[in-house]
């Protein structure tokens, strides 16, 4: 779970620390002025400027925030994806300790010393088996896809291939 931490935080689209605009703005004049005894004068202007905002501290904190909503998110996701995966293991050692506990009900059933209704049991308790099974493994995809959509696009296809083989 460390390591799936570990390659979630990697993905994590960063908001930049440091925004500049350039902006080229020139200007071309030709204002005149003209004073006897000289001659035409005229400006001309080119400059560049730079935008840089700035940040206050409730910006910066607003950040920090940010970060760490996502970070907070990302571990319940992987705690998520660790509870059902325990939850879908468990009723898979469910599931064929009651259909055997089934099948030896039937094996009575046929020698004649159980009533049907003890296999009839055992078959609902591998169907509730199964369905937490399945519950689980619907959680795990959720938690899944949901780590796969906080990461930034370019690396959306490498984290689902990495948690697939997790």
């Amino acid at each position: 779970m460390e390591l799936i931490l570990s390659k979630m935080t990697e993905c994590i689209p960063q908001k930049t620390k440091f925004k500049l605009e350039l902006n080229l703005v020139g200007r071309a004049g030709t204002d005149s002025v003209y004073d006897e005894g000289m001659g035409n004068l005229g400006r001309y202007y080119i400059g560049i400027v730079a935008k840089m905002p700035l940040y206050s501290s409730v910006e910066v904190e607003r950040g920090l925030k940010w970060e760490s909503d996502i970070r907070f998110k990302i571990g319940e996701l992987i705690g998520t994806i660790a509870a059902n995966v325990v939850i879908a293991r468990k009723s898979l050692k469910e599931i064929g300790l009651y259909s055997a506990l089934e099948k030896r009900a039937q094996n009575r059933i046929e020698v004649g010393v159980a009533y049907t209704q003890e296999q009839v049991d055992y078959l609902e308790k591998v169907i509730i088996a199964q369905s937490k099974k399945n519950a689980a493994i619907a959680s795990i995809h959720t938690a899944r896809m949901e780590l796969i959509a906080l990461c930034s696009p370019l690396y959306q296809d490498n984290i689902n291939r990495f948690l697939n083989r997790a």
